[in-house]
């Protein structure tokens, strides 16, 4: 195809993008302007160039021609879940990889590193027993023991104070119970970490002789999705721990400040011991600092319930077709840029700090990592993760991703995903900056499928995204340095965040 019929084949392709976001209500005053000025500007796209604006035009007009849907599509239905560890999950690997050499890029690898444990949900079932016998919904959490052959059987008891010192008060009536947590007392919402303090406790409540424990999920009509257990580690956890719905949760709660309530629960997981999984790594090659490095991520594991399409198919999708479409303007960046679908975010030890035990030489030549693991709602713009100097570098870069409304800049430093090996070692940082709604309606439950994802707002981050990455490394300077240790703990400090919990889930 000859330069003028490809500039054709962009209008028409644009106009037929255009077409459809024009209908979506929340991007018909952003996509669809910026979709219009790409149309207008591809004959001057055609032409070589080396103006900034005019590249991330042809890279936002690339990956908005591309197969975003079809790739996720192909991830979701076709591979599904992608538990950490799971055969499923070594498929997926192969896929990327072979996605990011179909882009044309070279020296894709594998990185392989070892998780402690792999693991498989198995069977569950529970039930009341006094004061009348009726069925619970119930599931195991991730990396739970099994109860013992035929389950347990023990009076229930509501906690609402999940630190040590608390529950080693309470050792009397701890021992033989099954213990149901008030997660709305114990892990408030305003404490960012609560989590964290939730994993530790259950060795406490092993040593105190609970026999398990139950956590409640927050979603009406009992429906069944991952409640956070804090693990992070990929280490099987100390004493089983289950969900219960949320009904059941509520009718235990009310017959509890009747009288004793006696239940009995079990699951079946099978575990593996110590299981291999990779990281998949692609590379641009820089035109003039090949030796520095941008690094644009996503998690490409899964939890087994639902087939991972916002968390984190979307994700997965943004940094293929950032990687395809940068790679087809033929002109790299100035510095390079990695690609990295990360292993065993959900479970741990996450895919990302392992890279950075994996790559510590080369740190110092990484200038930034960006990261995508919400969704794919309507484009805010970057979070710089608590910093000033950052925010102040990225205006520029955002100015051009107005027309996407995507030119937010937050100092909110409340990481949670693979952006937080990055950040503790001083590396600036940033992760996208999506609307969430949609996102936590479907986070880590049987719903988030690959119908709950809109493909104009997958397009629209994907373009978000890829821009960013490329200005980045385009940039004749580094965007921000790197930052020392005492800088980092000001920025936690300020989030709320404690160093040492911070350390235990996301340093190698």
């Amino acid at each position: 195809m000859n330069s003028e019929e490809h500039v054709t084949t962009i209008a028409q392709r644009s106009t037929e993008l255009v077409e459809r976001l024009a209908q979506h209500r929340t991007l018909q005053g952003a996509v669809c302007t910026f979709a219009l000025l790409v149309i207008r500007l591809s004959p001057i796209s055609a032409q070589p160039t080396t103006a900034p604006a005019q590249t991330l035009r042809r890279i936002s007009a690339g990956v908005m021609q591309g197969a975003s849907i079809e790739l996720l599509r192909q991830l979701t239905d076709d591979i599904g879940p992608r538990l950490a560890g799971s055969l499923a999950y070594e498929r997926a690997t192969q896929w990327g990889a072979e996605r990011f050499r179909d882009a044309g890029l070279r020296n894709v690898r594998l990185e392989e590193f070892t998780m402690p444990n792999g693991w498989q949900r198995g069977p569950a079932r529970a039930r009341i027993i006094v004061p009348s016998v009726r069925p619970l919904r119930v599931l195991s959490v991730g990396w739970s023991p099994s109860t013992p052959s035929g389950g347990v059987r023990g009076d229930l008891i509501l906690i609402s104070d999940v630190l040590p010192s608390a529950l080693g008060s309470q050792s009397a009536q701890l021992k033989n119970r099954i213990v149901v947590v008030d997660l709305e007392k114990a892990v408030p919402s305003d404490k960012p970490l609560a989590f964290a303090h939730l994993r530790d406790s259950y060795k406490v409540f092993s040593d105190l002789g609970v026999q398990a424990v139950l956590l409640p999920h927050t979603v009406p009509n009992n429906v069944p999705g991952f409640v956070d257990t804090g693990n992070a580690r990929g280490i099987i956890l100390p004493i089983p721990v289950g969900e219960i719905g949320l009904e059941d949760y509520l009718l235990v709660r009310r017959l509890l400040t009747r009288g004793p309530v006696t239940i009995e629960v079990e699951w079946q997981n099978e575990t593996s011991g110590p299981t291999p999984v990779s990281n998949v790594i692609a590379e641009i090659a820089g035109r003039e600092m090949p030796n520095e490095w941008v690094l644009l991520g996503a998690h490409l594991d899964s939890w087994d319930l639902g087939t991972g399409a916002q968390d984190n198919g979307t994700g997965v999708v943004m940094v293929l077709e950032a990687a395809r479409a940068i790679a087809a303007l033929g002109r790299a960046p100035r510095r390079s840029i990695r690609f990295a679908l990360w292993a065993a975010e959900e479970p741990g030890p996450p895919g990302s700090a392992m890279f950075i035990k994996r790559h510590a030489t080369e740190l110092r030549d990484c200038v930034a990592a960006l990261n995508t693991d919400y969704g794919a709602g309507r484009p805010r713009g970057w979070h710089v993760l608590g910093r000033d100097d950052l925010r102040d570098a990225m205006r520029p870069i955002a100015d051009q991703l107005r027309e996407f409304g995507a030119d937010g800049l937050s100092m909110d430093a409340n990481c949670g995903s693979d952006e937080c090996p990055f950040l503790l070692e001083g590396i600036p940082a940033l992760k996208f900056w999506v609307d969430t709604d949609n996102y936590r309606q479907v986070h880590h439950k049987p719903s988030d499928t690959f119908d709950k994802v809109d493909s104009a707002l997958l397009q629209a981050g994907g373009a978000v995204v890829a821009m960013t990455a490329y200005a980045i490394a385009d940039q004749p300077t580094r965007i921000a340095p790197h930052i020392g240790p005492d800088a980092v703990r000001r920025i936690l400090r300020a989030a709320k965040l404690d160093l040492d919990l911070m350390n235990a889930l996301w340093k190698p």
